[in-house]
Parts: structure tokens; C-alpha cells; sequence
């Protein structure tokens, strides 16, 4: 399980950086609720529904799913990475005060479908208060990452 793996990864951390990250098994969406995650091989996973889980041969399991809002309640998020595999606007749409308050760096991946490549960085150049990017992380459209930063006054 990636999270199994996650933590123990974290837990070889220095002491500092672990009381930094705060982790969650779970999804992140527009809304509170709950999603069936699938897992394949040794990295990937994503969120599927019912009727995959019954055809998949994928280990699916049932996990909660909150929105960045509630996630960030009450806290001051410095950076927030989504590449979730074609959940991204669900996420964001959960997101949208957080975005609003224009306190963390962003890093969103925008190649999981085509039309991410314009419709996530509108969630962005609403507010003012980010300087937008995009870059390549490989050779080749894989791996796009869109970077929303905050302004520091300028």
C-alpha cells in the first residue's frame, strides 16, 4: 500500500521536517465523502468507482475524501502538490478559499487531460496575488506541472 510505504518513508525524516507534514489516507475533492481507490503495482493508484471495482483486478479499498479547504482549516498550508491523476479540478473546486487566500505555493499537474492545461490555471489567475508558470518535468508532455506562487508584494 503507497501509504504504508509513505510513512515509513517520512519516519526516516529528521525530527524537524516530520512535524511539518501532516498525513492523511485519503483523497481530496470538491466535497467531504468517500472514494474506492485502486491500486496497481508497486506506485500507481487512483480513485475509481463501483462498477471498476467489481471488474478490476486492483485490491480496491474504501477511503475518505475531504476537500483542501477542510484539510487546511485553521492552518497556513506553505505548499500544496497535486498530481492526482485526473482529479485535480475536483480538488481545486475544494479548494477554493485556500486558493483565495494566496498564502501556499502551488505545483498542479496539468497533462491528465487536455483541457487541465487551461482550466486549472483559471482557477489561479482569478486572484491577483500569484505568479503562474509552467514547466516540463521530462523530455516530453508527461509530467507538465503548472506552478501558481505567491506575490510577494510587488
Amino acid at each position: 500500500d503507497n501509504f504504508i510505504r509513505l510513512k515509513a518513508f517520512v519516519t526516516e525524516l529528521n525530527k524537524g521536517l516530520q512535524s511539518r507534514i501532516q498525513m492523511i489516507h485519503g483523497t481530496v475533492g470538491k466535497n467531504k465523502g468517500e472514494d474506492i481507490i485502486a491500486s496497481f503495482g508497486k506506485q500507481n493508484s487512483k480513485v475509481i468507482d463501483a462498477a471498476e471495482s467489481n471488474i478490476l483486478n486492483s485490491n480496491p479499498h474504501r477511503v475518505l475524501r475531504y476537500s483542501i479547504d477542510e484539510l487546511s482549516y485553521g492552518k497556513q498550508p506553505t505548499f500544496i502538490k497535486l498530481d492526482i491523476e485526473g482529479a485535480e479540478i475536483s480538488a481545486l473546486l475544494g479548494g477554493k478559499r485556500t486558493i483565495n487566500s494566496a498564502e501556499a505555493k502551488w505545483a498542479v499537474s496539468i497533462y491528465h487531460r487536455q483541457s487541465d492545461a487551461w482550466e486549472i490555471p483559471s482557477f489561479f489567475m482569478r486572484n491577483n496575488n500569484y505568479q503562474l508558470y509552467v514547466r516540463l518535468a521530462g523530455p516530453e508532455m508527461w509530467d507538465t506541472v503548472f506552478f501558481a506562487i505567491p506575490r510577494q508584494g510587488d
